[in-house]
C-alpha cells in the first residue's frame, strides 16, 4: 500500500488565494449593501428635515399674506397716513423670514399701491401676470405659488407667492403679494450636506434648486419623477448625470415637493477605502505567501504578524477619520439649525408678547391683539419642533451633557405636572396623580427624565377620551426597579401605529391621529432620554380601548428617599 500523496505547497498556496478571494469579495459586497442602507436612512432623515423647513417657510409666510389681505380689505389706501402705518406693517412682514424679499399689495387697476420696499412705489402694471390673472378670477384660490420670474426693476430672480383681497361682498380688490429668494434654499440645503435638493410644485416646476442651476428651462428629470412618482423612496436616480439616492416628500397642505440626493462618490467613499484596503492586503498575502514558499516556517509566520498589525492598523485609522467627519458634519448642521432658527424665532416670540401686552402703547383694534397670539403660537410651536430635532441629534449622537444627581419622584412629577397644567386645562383635561406609599428619590439628569415624562403626558392630554381624565402614577417593581405609567382613554392605536410612533418624524395614520399636528418628535426624545438612563418606554394600545405609556427604570436609578 502506497502512501497518501501529500499536497504540493503551490497547490495549497493557489487554494488559499482562490478560498481568500472569494471570502474578500462576498465581505466587500457586504460592505456595499450595509452602505447603501445607512446612506438610505440618512437621505430619508435629511428629505423629512427639508420638507419640514419647507412647509414651516410657506406656512408663517402664507400666515403674514392672509392677514395682510384682511387688513387691506378694511383700509382706505388712498389716505397718506394709512399707505405709510401700511407700509410700515409690510416692513415688518418682510422681516418674519429672512427668505421673503419683499411685499406689497397690487390694487385691482393692476399697479402696486405700497410695498415693504417703498410707501410710493413706481407704476410697474402687473395685470398681466399670472398670478394676478388666476386670482382676479377665482374669488375661492388660496395661497398662488408660481414659477420663479426675473423681478423688475431689481433685476433678480424670485418666487411668486399671493393671495386674493376680497371686499365685504367678496368683490376683487386687489392682491396681497410676497417675492421669496430661491438662493435662500439653496444656501440652506447646502448646510445640510447632500448633493442636490429640488423644491418643485406638484406640475413639476422647479422653485429652487441645489446646485444652482436654470429655473426658466423646461422641466428637468427630477421635476418629471416628482410629478409621476412623489413617495418614491431610496430609489438610484440619475440626476444632472450622476447616480444618487434619492427620497421624495409631500409637502403638506401645499402644492410642493421637496427631493433630496446623495450620490454615489459619497455614500460609497467609505466603501471604497475598504475596498482599496482590501486589495493592499490580499496583495501583501500574494507576495507574502510566495516568499513564505521559499524560507523557514518561523519567518513566514513574523511576515504574516506583521501584515496583520498593519490591516488592523489601516482599519482602526480608517474607522478614526470616518467617525470624526461624521462627528463634524453633525456638529456643523446643529449649529447652522441653532444660528439659523433659535435666533429669530426667539425674537418672533419676543416681539409678539411686546404686541399682545402692548408695552408701548394700546392698539387700535383687538384684531391686531389676536394677530400677534397667533404669530407668538406658531413661532413658539415652531422653536419647539427646532428644540426637538436638536435634542434627538444630541442624545443621539451622545452629545447630551447629563447632570446626573439624586431627586425626589414627588418633585420631578409636580413639574411636569405644572408644565402640563395649562395645555390640561386649555382642553379641559383632567390628571390625576398617584405616587408610591413610600418616598422615592430618582438618580438621574432631571432635565432629561422631566422632558420624557412632560412629551408622553402631553401626548396623552391631547388624545383624551370622552371622560377627559388622564391618570399618571407611579409603581415600585418587585424587583426594585420603578414604572411610571400614563393613562389615557381615547381611540387608541394598532400595533403598526404604535410602532410607527416611535419613530423620528413618523406618526399614526388613523382618522383620530391625522386631526392632530405633529411632527413626531416627542415619543422618539422621550425614548431617548429613558433609554440614556438605562430604561425603556413602551407603549400598550388598542383601537377604541385608549393607550398606555410605560417608562421603566431600572433598579440602580431607585431608591428608598
Amino acid at each position: 500500500m502506497q502512501p497518501a500523496r501529500k499536497a504540493k505547497p503551490y497547490i495549497i498556496f493557489g487554494s488559499t488565494l482562490a478560498l481568500t478571494g472569494a471570502v474578500a469579495a462576498g465581505a466587500l459586497e457586504f460592505e456595499r449593501r450595509s452602505e447603501l442602507a445607512a446612506a438610505n436612512a440618512r437621505v430619508r432623515q435629511l428629505a423629512d428635515i427639508a420638507a419640514e423647513h419647507v412647509r414651516q417657510i410657506f406656512a408663517t409666510i402664507d400666515l403674514g399674506l392672509a392677514a395682510l389681505a384682511i387688513e387691506m380689505s378694511e383700509t382706505d389706501i388712498d389716505a397718506p397716513a394709512a399707505r405709510s402705518a401700511l407700509h410700515e406693517k409690510l416692513v415688518t412682514t418682510q422681516r418674519v423670514s429672512p427668505a421673503i424679499q419683499g411685499v406689497g399689495f397690487v390694487g385691482r387697476d393692476g399697479y402696486v399701491q405700497v410695498s415693504s420696499n417703498s410707501a410710493a412705489p413706481s407704476s410697474v402694471n402687473l395685470a398681466d401676470r399670472d398670478y394676478f390673472v388666476q386670482l382676479r378670477g377665482d374669488s375661492g384660490s388660496g395661497l398662488w405659488i408660481g414659477k420663479p420670474i426675473v423681478t423688475l426693476p431689481e433685476n433678480i430672480v424670485s418666487i411668486p407667492i399671493a393671495r386674493r383681497v376680497s371686499g365685504p361682498n367678496g368683490e376683487f380688490l386687489g392682491v396681497a403679494a410676497a417675492r421669496l429668494d430661491p438662493a435662500y434654499f439653496s444656501r440652506f440645503f447646502a448646510a445640510v450636506g447632500v448633493d442636490t435638493v429640488a423644491v418643485s410644485r406638484a406640475d413639476g416646476a422647479i422653485l429652487a434648486r441645489l446646485p444652482d442651476g436654470d429655473l426658466f428651462g423646461p422641466d428637468g428629470p427630477v421635476a418629471s419623477v416628482l410629478a409621476r412618482d412623489a413617495e418614491m423612496r431610496g430609489r438610484l436616480l440619475a440626476v444632472d448625470g450622476v447616480e444618487q439616492i434619492s427620497a421624495f416628500r409631500r409637502i403638506e397642505a401645499y402644492p410642493l415637493f421637496v427631493q433630496i440626493g446623495l450620490g454615489r462618490d459619497a455614500w460609497l467613499a467609505a466603501w471604497r477605502s475598504w475596498r482599496d484596503a482590501t486589495a493592499a492586503v490580499f496583495a501583501v498575502i500574494v507576495v507574502s505567501g510566495t516568499l513564505a514558499l521559499r524560507v523557514h516556517l518561523r519567518r513566514r509566520q513574523e511576515a504574516r504578524f506583521r501584515q496583520r498589525a498593519e490591516a488592523e492598523r489601516a482599519a482602526a485609522e480608517a474607522a478614526r477619520v470616518q467617525a470624526e467627519e461624521a462627528s463634524r458634519r453633525k456638529s456643523e448642521f446643529l449649529a447652522h439649525m441653532s444660528h439659523e432658527l433659535r435666533t429669530p424665532l426667539n425674537a418672533i416670540i419676543g416681539f409678539s408678547e411686546m404686541i399682545e401686552l402692548q408695552i408701548a402703547g394700546p392698539i387700535g383694534s383687538k384684531r391686531y391683539l389676536e394677530y400677534a397670539a397667533d404669530v407668538r403660537f406658531s413661532a413658539s410651536h415652531l422653536l419647539a419642533v427646532v428644540n426637538n430635532i436638536l435634542d434627538l441629534a444630541r442624545v443621539e449622537a451622545g452629545k447630551w451633557d447629563a447632570q446626573e444627581d439624586d431627586h425626589p419622584l414627588d418633585a420631578i412629577l409636580s413639574d411636569v405636572l405644572r408644565l402640563a397644567k395649562q395645555r390640561a386645562e386649555r382642553d379641559g383635561v383632567e390628571i390625576a396623580l398617584a405616587l408610591p406609599e413610600t418616598p422615592t428619590v430618582l438618580r438621574c439628569d432631571r432635565r432629561g427624565i422631566v422632558q420624557a415624562l412632560l412629551n408622553v403626558l402631553v401626548n396623552a392630554v391631547r388624545f383624551a377620551g370622552e371622560d377627559r381624565r388622564v391618570d399618571l402614577r407611579a409603581l415600585k417593581r418587585p424587583d426594585g426597579g420603578l414604572d411610571i405609567e400614563v393613562d389615557d382613554r381615547g381611540p387608541g392605536m394598532s400595533k403598526e401605529d404604535a410602532a410607527r410612533a416611535m419613530r423620528p418624524f413618523e406618526v399614526g395614520v388613523s382618522t383620530h391621529s391625522r386631526k392632530y399636528q405633529d411632527t413626531g418628535l416627542g415619543l422618539p426624545l422621550a425614548r431617548a432620554f429613558v433609554e440614556m438612563h438605562g430604561g425603556e418606554l413602551r407603549l400598550v394600545s388598542e383601537l377604541g380601548r385608549g393607550t398606555r405609556a410605560v417608562l421603566s427604570l431600572p433598579v440602580t436609578r431607585v431608591r428608598a428617599a
